[in-house]
């Protein structure tokens, strides 16, 4: 229900992307663009929020129980990774290469789909 209390749908678009700095630097800044209205009567612009600047590099990787990859379509798979890590470069303001060693996050997702509970039913573990 969408009212004074609860502007927005529970559902959201939500995009994350490096874009160009406006500082003047050779860097980048982490952009988060989240899109409340996915069914709107008219084109509507994503709600731009800046999250970090002076980035040299971000990935987000995902975890299939075996081995990571850059892509995931659950849509065509079905299922859900088992984990997601992310992975972020500092820059040197003057030169943008990386300032040491990429800060990396591992999250598990404790998520179950249909397809990975009737699958792990059907193999009985």
């Amino acid at each position: 229900t969408i009212d004074g209390w609860s502007p927005f749908a529970d559902v959201q678009l939500v995009d994350y992307y490096l874009a160009p700095a406006t500082d003047g630097t050779n860097t980048k800044t982490l952009v988060r663009a989240v899109t409340r209205n996915l069914a709107p009567a008219g084109l509507t612009s994503p709600d731009l929020q800046p999250l970090l600047t002076r980035v040299a590099d971000a990935a987000i990787d995902f975890y299939d129980g075996t081995a990571w990859t850059s892509a995931w379509d659950s849509a065509a798979s079905g299922t859900m990774p088992t984990a997601i890590r992310f992975s972020l470069s500092l820059a040197d303001p003057a030169t943008g290469r990386p300032l040491g060693d990429p800060v990396t996050l591992v999250v598990p997702v404790v998520v179950t789909t249909s397809a990975q509970a009737t699958a792990t039913a059907e193999s009985g573990t």
